[in-house]
């Protein structure tokens, strides 16, 4: 029987030429008969005082392109600490095809800011129990964290991890998380203008409807605040107002309106929500805005696509996201110091969705 030798480094060598191995950078020096410091000197500008010549690194420059040679951008961004990778957490993100434009024009915005600045982005499902360790593993130089929520656990896998947070949809009086900053609408703002609009029209009875599965969301206990703080303000009658939930499937909606006939305005804390209190309201025959005004929020082209079309409150959503990200990123590089609070005003986008209260 015959054995036969083979060097260790013949074997590398035939499997790069195969192209089932990376050629990396001392390939490309080995192959020169230079050093891998000169490669990457002419390769990647890095190598501090060392000087090639003009001849020799033309000869480097032709012999990495003839070997394929690829730079290993994330052992080099390890190297220097650095993944240039955003996360981004929702705790219920979709859809992105359907309905609301919302999610659309947040990641419009975060993926503008993050490209521009050479990062890539990763979509994660929420914080966990375990989150401290997940989003501060190593994998993230910072998260884009939105819909931030009150859940005990979540705050406090914010707050020991080392990772660089900015937070969407987080109102100033609750933007407690050390070491982040925050990125909001001026809900403030929003639910006087929808109250006032109301009033303007002549509606007494309204109401505030969420989705059940955002109650827990920061920003939702916060608008829920302010509607019964600003309706106060503005003189309705608080036993004529009311802060309530339905499911966001739909499941709810019509018992909700059957239970509150006399209501005949309400603001919805999304867009979404209108399919479902549309649906509803044709089925019972409620007419849109004549028998029920409807107002609801962020204001995306999916406003215009209803019948009749919906009045609703606009946040700038992409600019919002594009900020949030350019202030991480601010951070990331050691730009800036985290603990910045930005508020994007609104504005009332009328459509067809409300009308004074019918008489009698």
């Amino acid at each position: 029987m015959m054995y036969m030798y083979i060097n260790p480094n013949d074997e590398i060598d035939v499997q790069r030429k195969l192209g089932n191995m990376a050629v990396t950078l001392r390939d490309v020096a080995r192959a020169v008969g230079v050093s891998p410091i000169a490669v990457s000197k002419v390769l990647h500008d890095k190598g501090g005082n060392v000087r090639v010549s003009i001849a020799k690194a033309e000869i480097i420059r032709r012999v990495a392109a003839e070997m394929n040679y690829t730079p290993n951008n994330l052992a080099r961004s390890l190297r220097g600490g650095k993944t240039k990778t955003i996360g981004l957490m929702f705790d219920q993100f979709g859809p992105v095809g359907k309905g609301s434009r919302y999610m659309g024009l947040l990641l419009d915005g975060i993926t503008k800011a993050a490209f521009e600045h050479g990062y890539s982005l990763t979509i994660c499902p929420h914080l966990s129990h375990s989150a401290a360790g997940y989003i501060g593993d190593g994998r993230f130089d910072g998260v884009v964290y939105a819909k931030s929520n009150v859940d005990e656990d979540a705050v406090q896998a914010a707050q020991r991890s080392k990772v660089k947070i900015v937070h969407i949809h987080v109102p100033p009086s609750l933007a407690n998380l050390k070491g982040g900053d925050y990125v909001c609408c001026d809900n403030v703002q929003a639910m006087t203008l929808a109250l006032q609009h109301l009033k303007d029209l002549g509606h007494t009875r309204v109401a505030l409807i969420n989705e059940r599965e955002n109650l827990n969301t920061l920003e939702t206990a916060y608008r829920a605040e302010q509607f019964s703080v600003i309706a106060n303000d503005l003189g309705f009658d608080p036993a004529h107002t009311k802060v309530d939930s339905v499911s966001l499937d739909g499941s709810e909606a019509e018992a909700w309106l059957k239970k509150n006939r006399l209501v005949t305005a309400v603001i919805l804390r999304t867009e979404s929500l209108a399919t479902q209190i549309y649906a509803a309201a044709d089925r019972l025959g409620i007419c849109i805005p004549g028998d029920l005004s409807v107002i609801g929020f962020d204001s995306t082209e999916y406003c215009n696509s209803l019948t009749p079309k919906l009045t609703a409150i606009a946040q700038p959503i992409e600019e919002m996201a594009e900020e949030a990200v350019q202030m991480l990123i601010e951070v990331i590089e050691e730009k800036a110091e985290s603990g910045r609070m930005r508020i994007h005003p609104v504005q009332m986008d009328l459509r067809e969705s409300t009308a004074p209260p019918r008489k009698g």
